[in-house]
C-alpha cells in the first residue's frame, strides 16, 4: 500500500514551524506530494509556502500539477516567469498551455534569455504537432563513451543528478 504524505506535509505546513525549519523538514518529500499538498491549501498558504522553499522548488513542484494555470495566475506574471524559466522547456509549455493567450505571452516575454526562445519554440507547435511533445534538454554521448567516463562528466552529472564524490 502506497503511503499518502499530504496529511503529513498539511501536519508540517500548519505546525507553525519557523521558515527555514519548515522548508528543511518540506525538503524530506517529493515534489509530486508537495504538488498534491498545494490543492488542499488556500491561495495566501500557498503564496506563504512559495517564499518559503524558493523558485527552484517550486518550479519542480509545478511540473507535477495536472493544471499549473490556477497556482501561476496566483503569482505576479514577473515571479511565474520566473518558476517557468526554472523549469524544464517542455514542461514549462504544459504548465503555459492552459492559460489565456494574453497571461502567457504577458509571462512569456518575462522569461529569462535561456529559457524564452526554447518555450517559444515549442509553444509555436499546435497541440497535434509532434513538436509539441518534445523537450529542448538532451545529453549527446559519443559511440566510444564508457559508462564510468560518463558517470564522471560534469553535463552528466548536473543533467541526471549524480555525484562524483
Amino acid at each position: 500500500m502506497q503511503k499518502n504524505y499530504v496529511q503529513e506535509i498539511l501536519s508540517i505546513i500548519h505546525s507553525g514551524l519557523p521558515k527555514a525549519e519548515l522548508a528543511e523538514k518540506l525538503s524530506d518529500y517529493h515534489e509530486k506530494d508537495l504538488a498534491d499538498a498545494l490543492e488542499v491549501l488556500t491561495p495566501a498558504e500557498r503564496q506563504s509556502l512559495y517564499s518559503i522553499l524558493g523558485v527552484d522548488t517550486v518550479a519542480e513542484i509545478f511540473t507535477y500539477l495536472d493544471d499549473a494555470e490556477p497556482y501561476l495566475k496566483e503569482l505576479p506574471s514577473h515571479e511565474a516567469a520566473k518558476v517557468i524559466s526554472n523549469m524544464d522547456s517542455d514542461d514549462a509549455v504544459d504548465a503555459l498551455e492552459d492559460l489565456d493567450d494574453t497571461d502567457k505571452n504577458e509571462i512569456v516575454n518575462k522569461l529569462d534569455k535561456d529559457s524564452v526562445e526554447d518555450v517559444k519554440m515549442l509553444l509555436s507547435y499546435g497541440e497535434d504537432e509532434i513538436g509539441s511533445r518534445m523537450t529542448t534538454n538532451y545529453i549527446s554521448i559519443k559511440n566510444d563513451t564508457s559508462c564510468c567516463r560518463l558517470i564522471q562528466t560534469e553535463q552528466c552529472t548536473s543533467y541526471c543528478g549524480f555525484s562524483t564524490s
